[in-house]
């Protein structure tokens, strides 16, 4: 038994219907521009921070462990965690840039506050290779 005419109209419409479907949500999905989600993606990755670098930023303060970071002219030296404190050296550039000054702080005590030098600092992240500060004055 052979389709008739209507059935075969039918049959068409919905084929160009559902081709015309297909494209428009292809088309909805592809970026304005081709280099669209590269180039976001490249711009999140430059923006990373360098992995093993320490970093500074409006308000964190990322150090490696030996590594030296300047916060308002007082340089930290992050030495790792020693029974569960921080340990840090701390030079004051304004009175004696050469002498370390060590800084033993308890976690508990950080994640709550604490300040060196003329900042004040609250942990986030913490260690044996990094530390994360969060800036708080």
């Amino acid at each position: 038994m052979e389709p008739t005419r209507r059935q075969r109209m039918v049959s068409a419409i919905f084929l160009v219907i559902g081709s015309v479907a297909v494209m428009v949500l292809l088309y909805r999905t592809l970026p304005e521009n081709p280099q669209g989600r590269r180039g976001e993606y490249q711009s999140r990755v430059e923006a990373a921070p360098p992995q093993g670098k320490s970093m500074i930023t409006t308000d964190r303060v990322v150090m490696m462990k030996g590594e030296d970071v300047t916060v308002k002219r007082t340089r930290l030296v992050y030495k790792g965690l020693s029974d569960g404190a921080i340990c840090l050296d701390m030079f004051i550039l304004d009175l004696d840039p050469q002498y370390p000054y060590p800084k033993q702080i308890p976690k508990a005590a950080a994640q709550e506050g604490f300040r060196l030098g003329s900042g004040l600092y609250q942990l986030v992240t913490v260690n044996q290779k990094a530390i994360t500060l969060k800036i708080i004055d």
